[in-house]
């Protein structure tokens, strides 16, 4: 079977499906050139990362497309649900990437409050005939230690975030509308760990609070941080972005900059990539990199692999050696009371969740919605019953996030079964 990785795929991914026994091509097709391609050669599976869009013109001129891939999280450059709708399996990487991208806020808030945004800029044009001066304009830096650190989104980036913050001595605060509260576990080179409970706090209180911000939330269809959410910010706040684009109204982060509401800025996603404001570009208190936030060698590796085996266990369900139907526990056991229903949940770690419901594509449609806020991967529909449908949510591997997800959902009734091999499908009552 032949796959396109059209925005490229790593070595290590690449051998893997190769050793899978598939057939890969690096060509880079030009979007208007796509639909041609992939029908003159058989391609079977489409890779891409955030430069190719797959939208309707593909999804029904390509009869050969299986499957779409994306390495990375965010699905926004994909029809995704259209796909589905015409039996295309569209699969990502949502877990792949998190640390890769939360090093990168550091290096971003690392470099701003000791202005090596700024020097970089000024010290090969002026360093050898203004030094004392620029010595003098950076000497203001700012410790990060001891500072409050405010997360909006706390999905794995932004836990990732929380780690790091927590490792240099910062206060960590989060806002995220499913959970209330999470335990964090940072693992140290020696094989010793420690945990921190951690517990949401109102949007508001974060942007009140918070020395510093980061923004870790799905492509949204309007701004999340505007005028009125900035006025609520401390002043001299230092705000970074690098979750997507269209998150934080531009024009007001430059007006704010200018006027010292807000220090700086650390930019990675832009309101209109691949062509971003020149007035962004050219300030200088806003620190940039251009949508490289997975862009690590250890980051695509894991990618790449993950692409691999998700496409191998798809194309050969009987035969491969990733058995689809068992999960490996993870230890986690909660008892969970909502309204009139107590019940248990057994936590898998591939998130596999038997949900009870008289109206079964309702309630997939609200378990999806409730998914795609967090930029996770789409459930998949492995079993279907009378009454109840069995769905995994891969990559949520936080048993009080998916508590928080699914359990404050009216009308469904859900618990997590541990694998479909000692059928034990609806043999429990919810």
């Amino acid at each position: 079977m032949n796959i396109l990785a059209n925005d490229g795929i790593s070595e290590s991914g690449k051998n893997k499906l190769e050793e899978y026994g598939f057939n890969v091509d690096l060509t880079t097709v030009a979007q208007d050139q796509l639909v041609n391609y992939i029908n003159e050669n058989s391609i079977s599976t489409l890779l891409v990362r955030s430069a190719t869009q797959v939208r309707k013109d593909i999804i029904d001129n390509c009869p050969s497309l299986k499957i779409i891939g994306r390495g990375g999280v965010g699905m926004d450059n994909i029809d995704v649900e259209y796909a589905k709708s015409k039996n295309i399996n569209v699969i990502n990487t949502p877990a792949a990437s998190s640390k890769s991208v939360a090093e990168l806020v550091f290096s971003h808030l690392f470099g701003c409050v000791r202005f090596l945004h700024e020097s970089n800029r000024s010290m090969p044009l002026d360093g050898d005939s203004k030094f004392k001066e620029l010595k003098k304009s950076y000497a203001g830096g700012r410790e990060l230690a001891g500072k409050k650190i405010g997360i909006i989104g706390f999905g794995r980036i932004g836990q990732e975030v929380a780690k790091i913050a927590i490792g240099i001595g910062m206060e960590v605060i989060f806002h995220d509308k499913y959970i209330d509260e999470t335990s964090l576990e940072i693992k140290f080179f020696d094989g010793q760990n420690i945990s921190f409970n951690i517990t949401s706090s109102s949007f508001d209180e974060v942007l009140e609070k918070s020395d510093f911000i980061s923004v870790h939330i799905p492509a949204s269809d309007k701004y999340i941080i505007d005028s009125k959410e900035i006025a609520k910010m401390k002043d001299g706040v230092g705000l970074l972005n690098l979750s997507r684009g269209g998150i934080i109204n531009e024009e007001e982060l430059l007006k704010n900059l200018e006027s010292g509401k807000i220090s700086f800025a650390g930019v990675d996603t832009f309101e209109n990539e691949p062509n971003p404001s020149i007035k962004i570009l050219m300030n200088s208190n806003v620190s940039l990199t251009p949508h490289i936030g997975a862009a690590t060698g250890e980051a695509q590796d894991r990618i790449g692999v993950e692409l691999a085996e998700k496409i191998n266990e798809i194309f050969n369900d009987k035969d491969s050696t990733i058995n689809p139907y068992y999960f490996e526990f993870k230890s986690h056991q909660l008892d969970v009371n909502e309204e009139k229903n107590i019940f248990n949940i057994k936590y898998s770690k591939q998130g596999l969740v038997e949900l009870k419901t008289s109206s079964q594509d309702q309630a997939l449609e609200i378990v999806r919605r409730r998914i795609d806020e967090i930029g996770t991967n789409e459930p998949n529909i492995l079993k279907r019953g009378n009454d109840r449908i069995l769905v995994e949510l891969p990559g949520l591997d936080d048993p009080m996030r998916i508590k928080s997800l699914l359990g404050k959902t009216a009308n469904l009734t859900f618990r997590f079964v541990t694998n479909l091999s000692d059928d034990s499908f609806g043999s429990e009552k919810l």
